[in-house]
């Protein structure tokens, strides 16, 4: 909600591509986006930001988002053509999202696995 989706609207903009969806960025909502670190704070403003590595290991979640990479390695990255290593980190980004969604919204079910 205040990072990644700004922000992909923002270079929208600046490369003249229309989004497909225009989403609302209302508050206190969790249709059409589900913002898992503001549902864990049950959107109290004065809850200390939480990392989604750290959210996973207390929900006990059997993921790792933060070896090899983090996000402030992706511009490096980029510059040293490491793109495979920017897939996968972004794609263990998704998997660590899903699986706290599961768990947040369904926490009797599994997350289906991925093909």
């Amino acid at each position: 909600m205040d990072f990644d989706l700004p922000f992909i609207y923002n270079r929208s903009r600046i490369n003249r591509v229309r989004p497909s969806v225009r989403l609302s960025f209302a508050r206190y909502r969790s249709q059409p986006i589900y913002d898992t670190m503001r549902e864990w704070a049950n959107w109290n403003p004065r809850t200390p930001a939480l990392s989604l590595s750290h959210l996973a290991e207390i929900l006990r979640l059997e993921v790792n988002k933060t070896e090899g990479m983090n996000g402030g390695d992706v511009f490096d990255a980029y510059n040293d053509r490491r793109h495979q290593a920017i897939a996968d980190y972004c794609l263990q980004d998704v998997v660590v999202t899903r699986a706290t969604y599961y768990r947040l919204t369904q926490p009797d079910v599994d997350p289906p696995t991925l093909p």
